[in-house]
């Protein structure tokens, strides 16, 4: 979900096996200018009446759904960790990411990694901060329409964790079990 546009599908099945049977995308329309309410709360409620609208039409279920937002507002950097091992990685990351995130105060992004290549003691990894403020923002959204994700990726990572979930990459090739931006409870 973008401002201004959606896409949603709808799958079938298990984690092992599963099938898209319904699909749609389509325009957020602006909000009206005659209502008394703020900008962006009119603009958020007119996004949860088209979500809300597309996803019955589609006979989404309410449970369990995913939510997966633009890039565009996150930073992504190639980094190297002096250390190997998921557990290792999340007790410094973000102390260690804060070097490379201007831009940004720490405590404001959610932080996700993506590891790369681990060699000789050390992991190069891709690091991606997304605004809080931000994901909030969709997240409430989709709570207005009646949804609650139970996660919330960003696209550039969809696929990737989509072709993860099907074990469509071969398990000797595999480096994370999943790149989730953020669930609710860290916003």
């Amino acid at each position: 979900m973008s401002g201004d546009r959606f896409e949603a599908i709808v799958v079938d099945g298990t984690a092992k096996r599963w099938k898209v049977v319904n699909g749609d995308a389509g325009v957020i329309p602006p909000a009206a200018d005659n209502d008394k309410t703020g900008e962006a709360e009119k603009g958020e409620d007119n996004a949860a009446a088209t979500l809300s609208a597309a996803l019955k039409k589609l006979g989404a279920p309410h449970d369990p759904v995913s939510l997966a937002v633009p890039s565009s507002g996150s930073v992504f950097r190639n980094i190297q960790l002096p250390f190997t091992g998921d557990d290792a990685i999340r007790k410094v990351l973000k102390f260690e990411s804060e070097s490379y995130l201007h831009q940004f105060n720490i405590e404001d992004v959610i932080l996700v990694h993506v590891p790369v290549h681990e060699h000789k003691g050390a992991t190069d990894l891709i690091l991606a901060a997304a605004p809080k403020r931000f994901l909030k923002s969709r997240i409430d959204v989709m709570e207005r329409a009646g949804y609650d994700p139970a996660t919330v990726d960003l696209d550039a990572f969809s696929l990737f964790n989509a072709v993860l979930a099907t074990h469509s990459i071969p398990r000797r090739a595999r480096r994370s079990s999943s790149t989730s931006a953020a669930t609710k409870r860290w916003c």
